[in-house]
This record gives structure tokens, sequence and C-alpha cells, in this order.
């Protein structure tokens, strides 16, 4: 479906985001993404209004959002969708091309040691919950040098934050027609690949039906309940069985 026909018929037009969306994908985030994505709302990262609540929410604004929109290497590679009755966000793909020249992932907090002390100690949750993201990345290999390392065909990489549709914009393929769209910068930009970490069975659903889709690493939920401390982390995952570390092929297409 053209822009026009999205227009005419959704009432939903596209647009690649600009610093002038920040805040509205952000607010549009907190209110449709984060309650909903499992890793997320199991660790509750955008509740709370302590400080160490603000830091993180800060970290994962930054990486779901901010940093996308706005430090660009090659090409704006960050979609919204807004309602032309409104103007309101009704979805976002947020992502953005590195080329492998310039891979480096963001350095980890220095907070891994805290993982390893006792379970009886009074850690806030919210911190051991951070570490045991971290470590959850680690075993998944995840990561912008570790993709560039396993993908070794390309030079250019569009690395997806994520993708989200509002509940009133349900219904109408739009999360497809996003992810379809971002696979499209991707391809005109030269990127071998989209790369993803797909948390969710719906979002592995619409990337396992497009394109060429590989599973480079996979955990299950289950194994994530508890830490190896016994404490809680990921204990209602819901209806998601897996975490998925995905590349989709765009070369040879």
């Amino acid at each position: 479906m053209d822009d026009d026909k999205w227009i005419s018929e959704k009432k939903i037009k596209f647009s690649m985001a600009t610093e002038n969306d920040v805040n509205d994908v952000v607010e549009f985030l907190h209110k449709n993404f984060f309650p909903d994505e499992p890793i997320f709302r199991n660790i509750k990262a955008m509740e709370g209004n302590g400080w160490l609540d603000y830091y993180v929410q800060d970290i994962v604004d930054k990486m779901m959002a901010i940093k996308p929109i706005t430090e660009v290497e090659i090409t704006p590679s960050c979609i919204v969708a807004r309602s032309t009755v409104d103007n309101s966000i009704v979805g976002c793909r947020m992502g953005e091309i590195v080329s492998r020249k310039n891979a480096k992932d963001d350095p980890l907090p220095p907070i891994m040691w805290i993982g390893s002390l006792p379970a009886f100690l009074p850690i806030p949750k919210k911190l051991i919950d951070v570490t045991n993201l971290i470590q959850q990345n680690i075993d998944l290999n995840y990561g912008k040098c570790n993709a560039f390392q396993e993908l070794k065909d390309a030079d250019k990489i569009y690395f997806a934050a994520n993708v989200c549709v509002s509940d009133k914009a349900r219904g109408f393929g739009l999360g497809t027609e996003l992810v379809k769209r971002g696979y499209d910068i991707a391809k005109k930009s030269g990127c071998a690949y989209t790369y993803i970490i797909a948390t969710s069975m719906y979002s592995q659903k619409i990337f396992h039906s497009l394109g060429k889709c590989d599973v480079l690493h996979e955990v299950k939920y289950e194994d994530y309940k508890y830490d190896k401390k016994g404490r809680p982390f990921l204990i209602d995952p819901r209806e998601h069985s897996v975490i998925q570390v995905l590349a989709i092929r765009h070369s040879n297409d």
C-alpha cells in the first residue's frame, strides 16, 4: 500500500523522524511499548521516581529513541507514523545504520560485580535487574561489534531498536508496514542485513514472515525467570517463550 492509500484509507501518514519528534516518540514509547514489551515490563524500567529509576529511564530513552533519531552516521533511519486526524503518533520504527568502520558498543556500566554479591544483601532490585539484563545480552552475543564479527560480509547494518504500534492503530497491518519500510531504508543505504533482538512473539512472527530471517542466537524466558542467585528477574513473560537475535539478509534479494 502506497502513502496515498495509507492516508486516504487508514488516515495514517509516514515520515522520517527528526529531532522535532524526539519528545513525542519518547512519550509514545512510554505509553505503548514499555508497558507490554516483556523485558522492560518485568524490570519495571519506566516505573519509580528515585534516582536509580530516573537513571535507568534515561539510559533506556537514549538507547531506544533519542540516539537513533539524533546520532545519525549515514542517513535518517527512524520512521514515525502519525494520525492525519489529530497528528498523534500511532506507530514508530526506530533504528540506525552503522558502518563496520564506525561500529562500537556503548561501554558497560561498572556494575557487573554486583551480580555476584550474596542474595541476602539489600541491593535495589532495579540495580540487580540491570546487571541481569546486561548478562543476558552477553549470553545472546548481542551488540554492534558482535554483529559485524558474525556477519562478515556486511559493510553496513541496519540495527533495529524497536517497532511499536498503538492500540488504536492495530489491525491495519501497520507493524508489518513499518518493518517493510525499515527494510527499504536498509537496502537503499547498502545494508546487507537488518539486525535486531526480538523479545516478543508478535515481532518475531513479523520478522520471520518477511525476507530471509536467520536466528543467530536464542534463549528461553524460562531460563531467566530467576538469576543465578535465585532472585526474581523475568518472572512473568506471559505468552512469550523465547528471545531471539535475528539477522534479516537484504543482499541478493
